[in-house]
């Protein structure tokens, strides 16, 4: 549990950084002038979406009491947290990969830095999806096997 939390705390805080971080762009002589602005404001939009859903995550994850709520009770919260987390992704996901075509577009002139957008968002790709299974794994530790809970 304390491991999963850990995790939603995490990607708050990186979602917070991301925010600072890409003010970087307004400066970038690669992405055209009138597309900075609107690109950030993307960008934020992005990150202060992937900050709520996490923290919400976070706070109802912390919810569960293992010493004083019921085995019922925990598998509940932790399956409702996710089937909102398997919801979460299904906005996020999208919305990243339209993130990457979009910075595709402004760097159609750049062949390199369209090779390097495309290669990160599959390494990110690639480590998210890592780091999913693993929270998949706690959840289910979480749940303790009550997969009839689903259908509540």
């Amino acid at each position: 549990l304390e491991r999963l939390r850990r995790r939603y705390r995490r990607f708050v805080g990186i979602a917070c950084a991301m925010l600072a971080f890409d003010i970087l762009f307004l400066k970038m002589e690669i992405i055209p002038d009138n597309w900075r602005i609107p690109l950030v404001i993307l960008l934020d939009f992005y990150f202060i979406v992937c900050g709520c859903m996490d923290f919400w995550l976070y706070t109802q994850t912390g919810k569960i009491d293992v010493f004083t709520m019921s085995v019922r009770e925990i598998a509940s919260i932790a399956i409702m947290c996710r089937k909102r987390h398997h919801q979460f992704m299904c906005v996020l996901i999208p919305f990243a990969i339209c993130i990457l075509i979009v910075f595709a577009f402004l760097l159609s002139d750049d062949r390199s830095a369209q090779i390097g957008a495309i290669v990160g968002g599959l390494i990110g790709g690639g480590a998210g999806f890592v780091v999913y299974r693993r929270m998949m794994s706690d959840y289910k530790i979480i749940a303790g096997g009550h997969a009839d809970l689903d259908d509540e």
